[in-house]
């Protein structure tokens, strides 16, 4: 069940995307897309996560293998705490241009 539950989670929000398109593309001389166009969005977004979790895991089974177990997780430990207040700072800026 992990995997199916991580998979509708990350479908959530690209359908919400794809329907607040479909409400705006009335409205601006666009053409609404059909429900299908939805559920080919879905399925672009799921395919680039899991191709994002393919070279994630490949990485990081090249960085095991180069440098062996204890400094791969070490360094991807790291990295991963320096990325935080990145990606943080990042979701701030983008939710106050979105407001």
């Amino acid at each position: 069940m992990g995997r199916a539950a991580h998979d509708r989670r990350d479908a959530g929000p690209a359908g919400r995307l794809l329907r607040r398109y479909r409400r705006r593309a009335g409205r601006d001389g666009r053409p609404p897309r059909p429900r299908e166009a939805a559920a080919t969005g879905i399925a672009a977004a799921q395919t680039v996560v899991a191709v994002a979790r393919l070279l994630a895991s490949t990485g990081f089974g090249l960085l095991w293998y180069t440098v062996g177990s204890d400094a791969a997780m070490w360094l991807v430990a790291v990295v991963l705490a320096a990325a935080l207040p990145v990606a943080a700072m990042l979701l701030r800026t983008a939710r106050t241009a979105a407001a």
